[in-house]
């Protein structure tokens, strides 16, 4: 790997760790260049600003998320089989999103901070259009559900959002305590979720 490469990547990897741990709004970018042991100029080479950078983690790590996703969230009716049904389609999403955030624990933390961004702040304006396309993901696979259960009919996006902000506690517990929910656990969170939605 070149000397580029390398800073490059010394650049994204401190500057994620720090966003994860302090807010991005908190981090300047003095601190970045210290930690990632690179000069200012380095970082302006490779990114141009600070909101340059944190639009380059987006790219670098929120792609394979979407991807893992949108192969996981796909739903095929068997109403008259309760485990065949919904249960495994729902399991699969939140075991995928519990490994990935296993996986990637400071930019899985990152991300949920700032999807609470203040709507005109400059981390809302490089992630809300990530983070919209992960809602979309969740809203077009509870409009399939419904299809096949009038009565979730009118709810999907509140499911939707539910669904999702569940997940992201038990994930956001999970890496705050170094202790990630398992497969058991998400099984646990999924009948939950279901017994909700279906009463």
């Amino acid at each position: 790997m070149s000397d580029k490469s390398n800073s490059r990547n010394a650049i994204l990897e401190s500057a994620l760790i720090l966003f994860s741990e302090k807010g991005y709004d908190a981090v300047g970018v003095n601190e970045i260049v210290q930690v990632a042991g690179i000069t200012k100029p380095t970082l302006y080479y490779f990114f141009q600003s600070k909101e340059g950078l944190l639009q380059s983690i987006m790219e670098a790590y929120y792609g394979r998320l979407l991807e893992n996703l949108e192969e996981t969230c796909r739903y095929e009716p068997h109403p008259e089989n309760y485990h065949a049904d919904v249960f495994p389609v729902l399991l699969k999403t939140a075991e995928t999103l519990f490994a990935y955030a296993r996986y990637c624990p400071h930019f899985y933390t990152m991300l949920l901070s700032l999807s609470y961004a203040p709507p005109r702040s400059v981390a809302y304006r490089v992630v809300h259009p990530y983070l919209e396309k992960q809602e979309k993901i969740f809203l077009n696979l509870f409009s399939a559900i419904a299809k096949s259960h009038p009565n979730l009919k009118g709810k999907e996006r509140q499911d939707a959002e539910c669904f999702l902000s569940l997940i992201n506690r038990y994930t956001y517990t999970g890496i705050r305590e170094t202790d990630m929910p398992d497969p058991s656990a998400a099984a646990k969170l999924v009948r939950q979720f279901m017994h909700g939605i279906f009463v």
